[in-house]
């Protein structure tokens, strides 16, 4: 991980840059029964090159690692459609919770990309991010039903909670639809071609962005916790797991050498351990 300076570099290749930010979405949602519960965040991942969308998520959860392995794990998939996503060589972060964590950086260091944090209270550092979100709200939020502006001001007197109309899944499926077919087929900004566009004219196919399978994605998005091995067993926030492999990295571990636990919070039925030498 390093602090972000400025800069003045060019990047002259795909996905050598890739910024990205958490947003609470200005629209108000419902629930299934039609009653008002409130605002999702949406996670982004943009490739500075092309002004791609690489990889998102969307949901009610605030800002937190699982916010950023969840759009990272779109980011890294294999697409069938052939649309933007791949590793990339720097991931371009504020200080956030979501961001400022272990379990990114131990992410980071499996796959070999560099953590670059934008200095304190300096937007200006990840400038196309945060052009996204302008256009993205300007051009589509804020002309949804349930909107609520970037501010009281802009709101006036308009009832954001009373004309709320859309689940968290029509939601979705509207922000899926822009993304895809307007945004990443429209020039933006200093950008004179769409993005979709500048894509594949800088897509080296001898040498394309390395994807991996949605299993592989799902491995090695999971959280970190270094913890010791005891009596057969790894523990963690009072959780314990076992299994018939631990004896064996234990004997390969020095006297209280830890380990990395890897799990996924939404499914902790299953933990994977990794032996430090491999």
């Amino acid at each position: 991980a390093e602090t972000l300076f400025p800069y003045t570099t060019l990047f002259r290749s795909l996905l050598a840059r890739v910024e990205a930010d958490t947003q609470e979405v200005d629209v108000q949602l419902v629930g299934e029964d039609g009653l008002c519960i409130g605002r999702a965040y949406l996670t982004v991942l943009l490739e500075v090159l092309t002004s791609s969308v690489v990889g998102w998520s969307l949901s009610f959860t605030p800002p937190c690692f699982e916010k950023t392995a969840g759009a990272l794990r779109h980011a890294l998939s294999e697409r069938q459609d052939g649309s933007a996503a791949g590793l990339m060589e720097e991931l371009i972060v504020d200080n956030g919770a979501e961001f400022y964590n272990a379990s990114l950086l131990s992410i980071a260091n499996r796959l070999g990309f560099t953590v670059r944090f934008c200095s304190k209270g300096q937007p200006n550092q990840k400038p196309h991010i945060e052009s996204f979100f302008r256009t993205f709200n300007m051009q589509l939020i804020h002309g949804l039903d349930g909107t609520t502006k970037s501010n009281p001001m802009m709101r006036g007197d308009y009832d954001s909670e009373g004309e709320a109309v859309m689940t968290l899944d029509e939601l979705r499926n509207i922000v899926t639809d822009w993304i895809q077919n307007y945004y990443n087929k429209t020039a933006h900004g200093h950008r004179h071609l769409p993005a979709n566009v500048l894509w594949e004219r800088n897509l080296d196919k001898m040498n394309p962005p390395k994807v991996f399978t949605a299993e592989a994605v799902r491995f090695i998005c999971m959280a970190t916790h270094f913890g010791t091995i005891n009596h057969g067993c790894v523990r963690f926030k009072n959780l314990s797991w076992s299994g018939p492999g631990l004896s064996h990295v234990q004997s390969k571990l020095k006297p209280g050498q830890k380990v990395e636990v890897l799990y996924d919070r939404t499914n902790l039925g299953t933990v994977h351990v990794r032996e430090p030498s491999r």
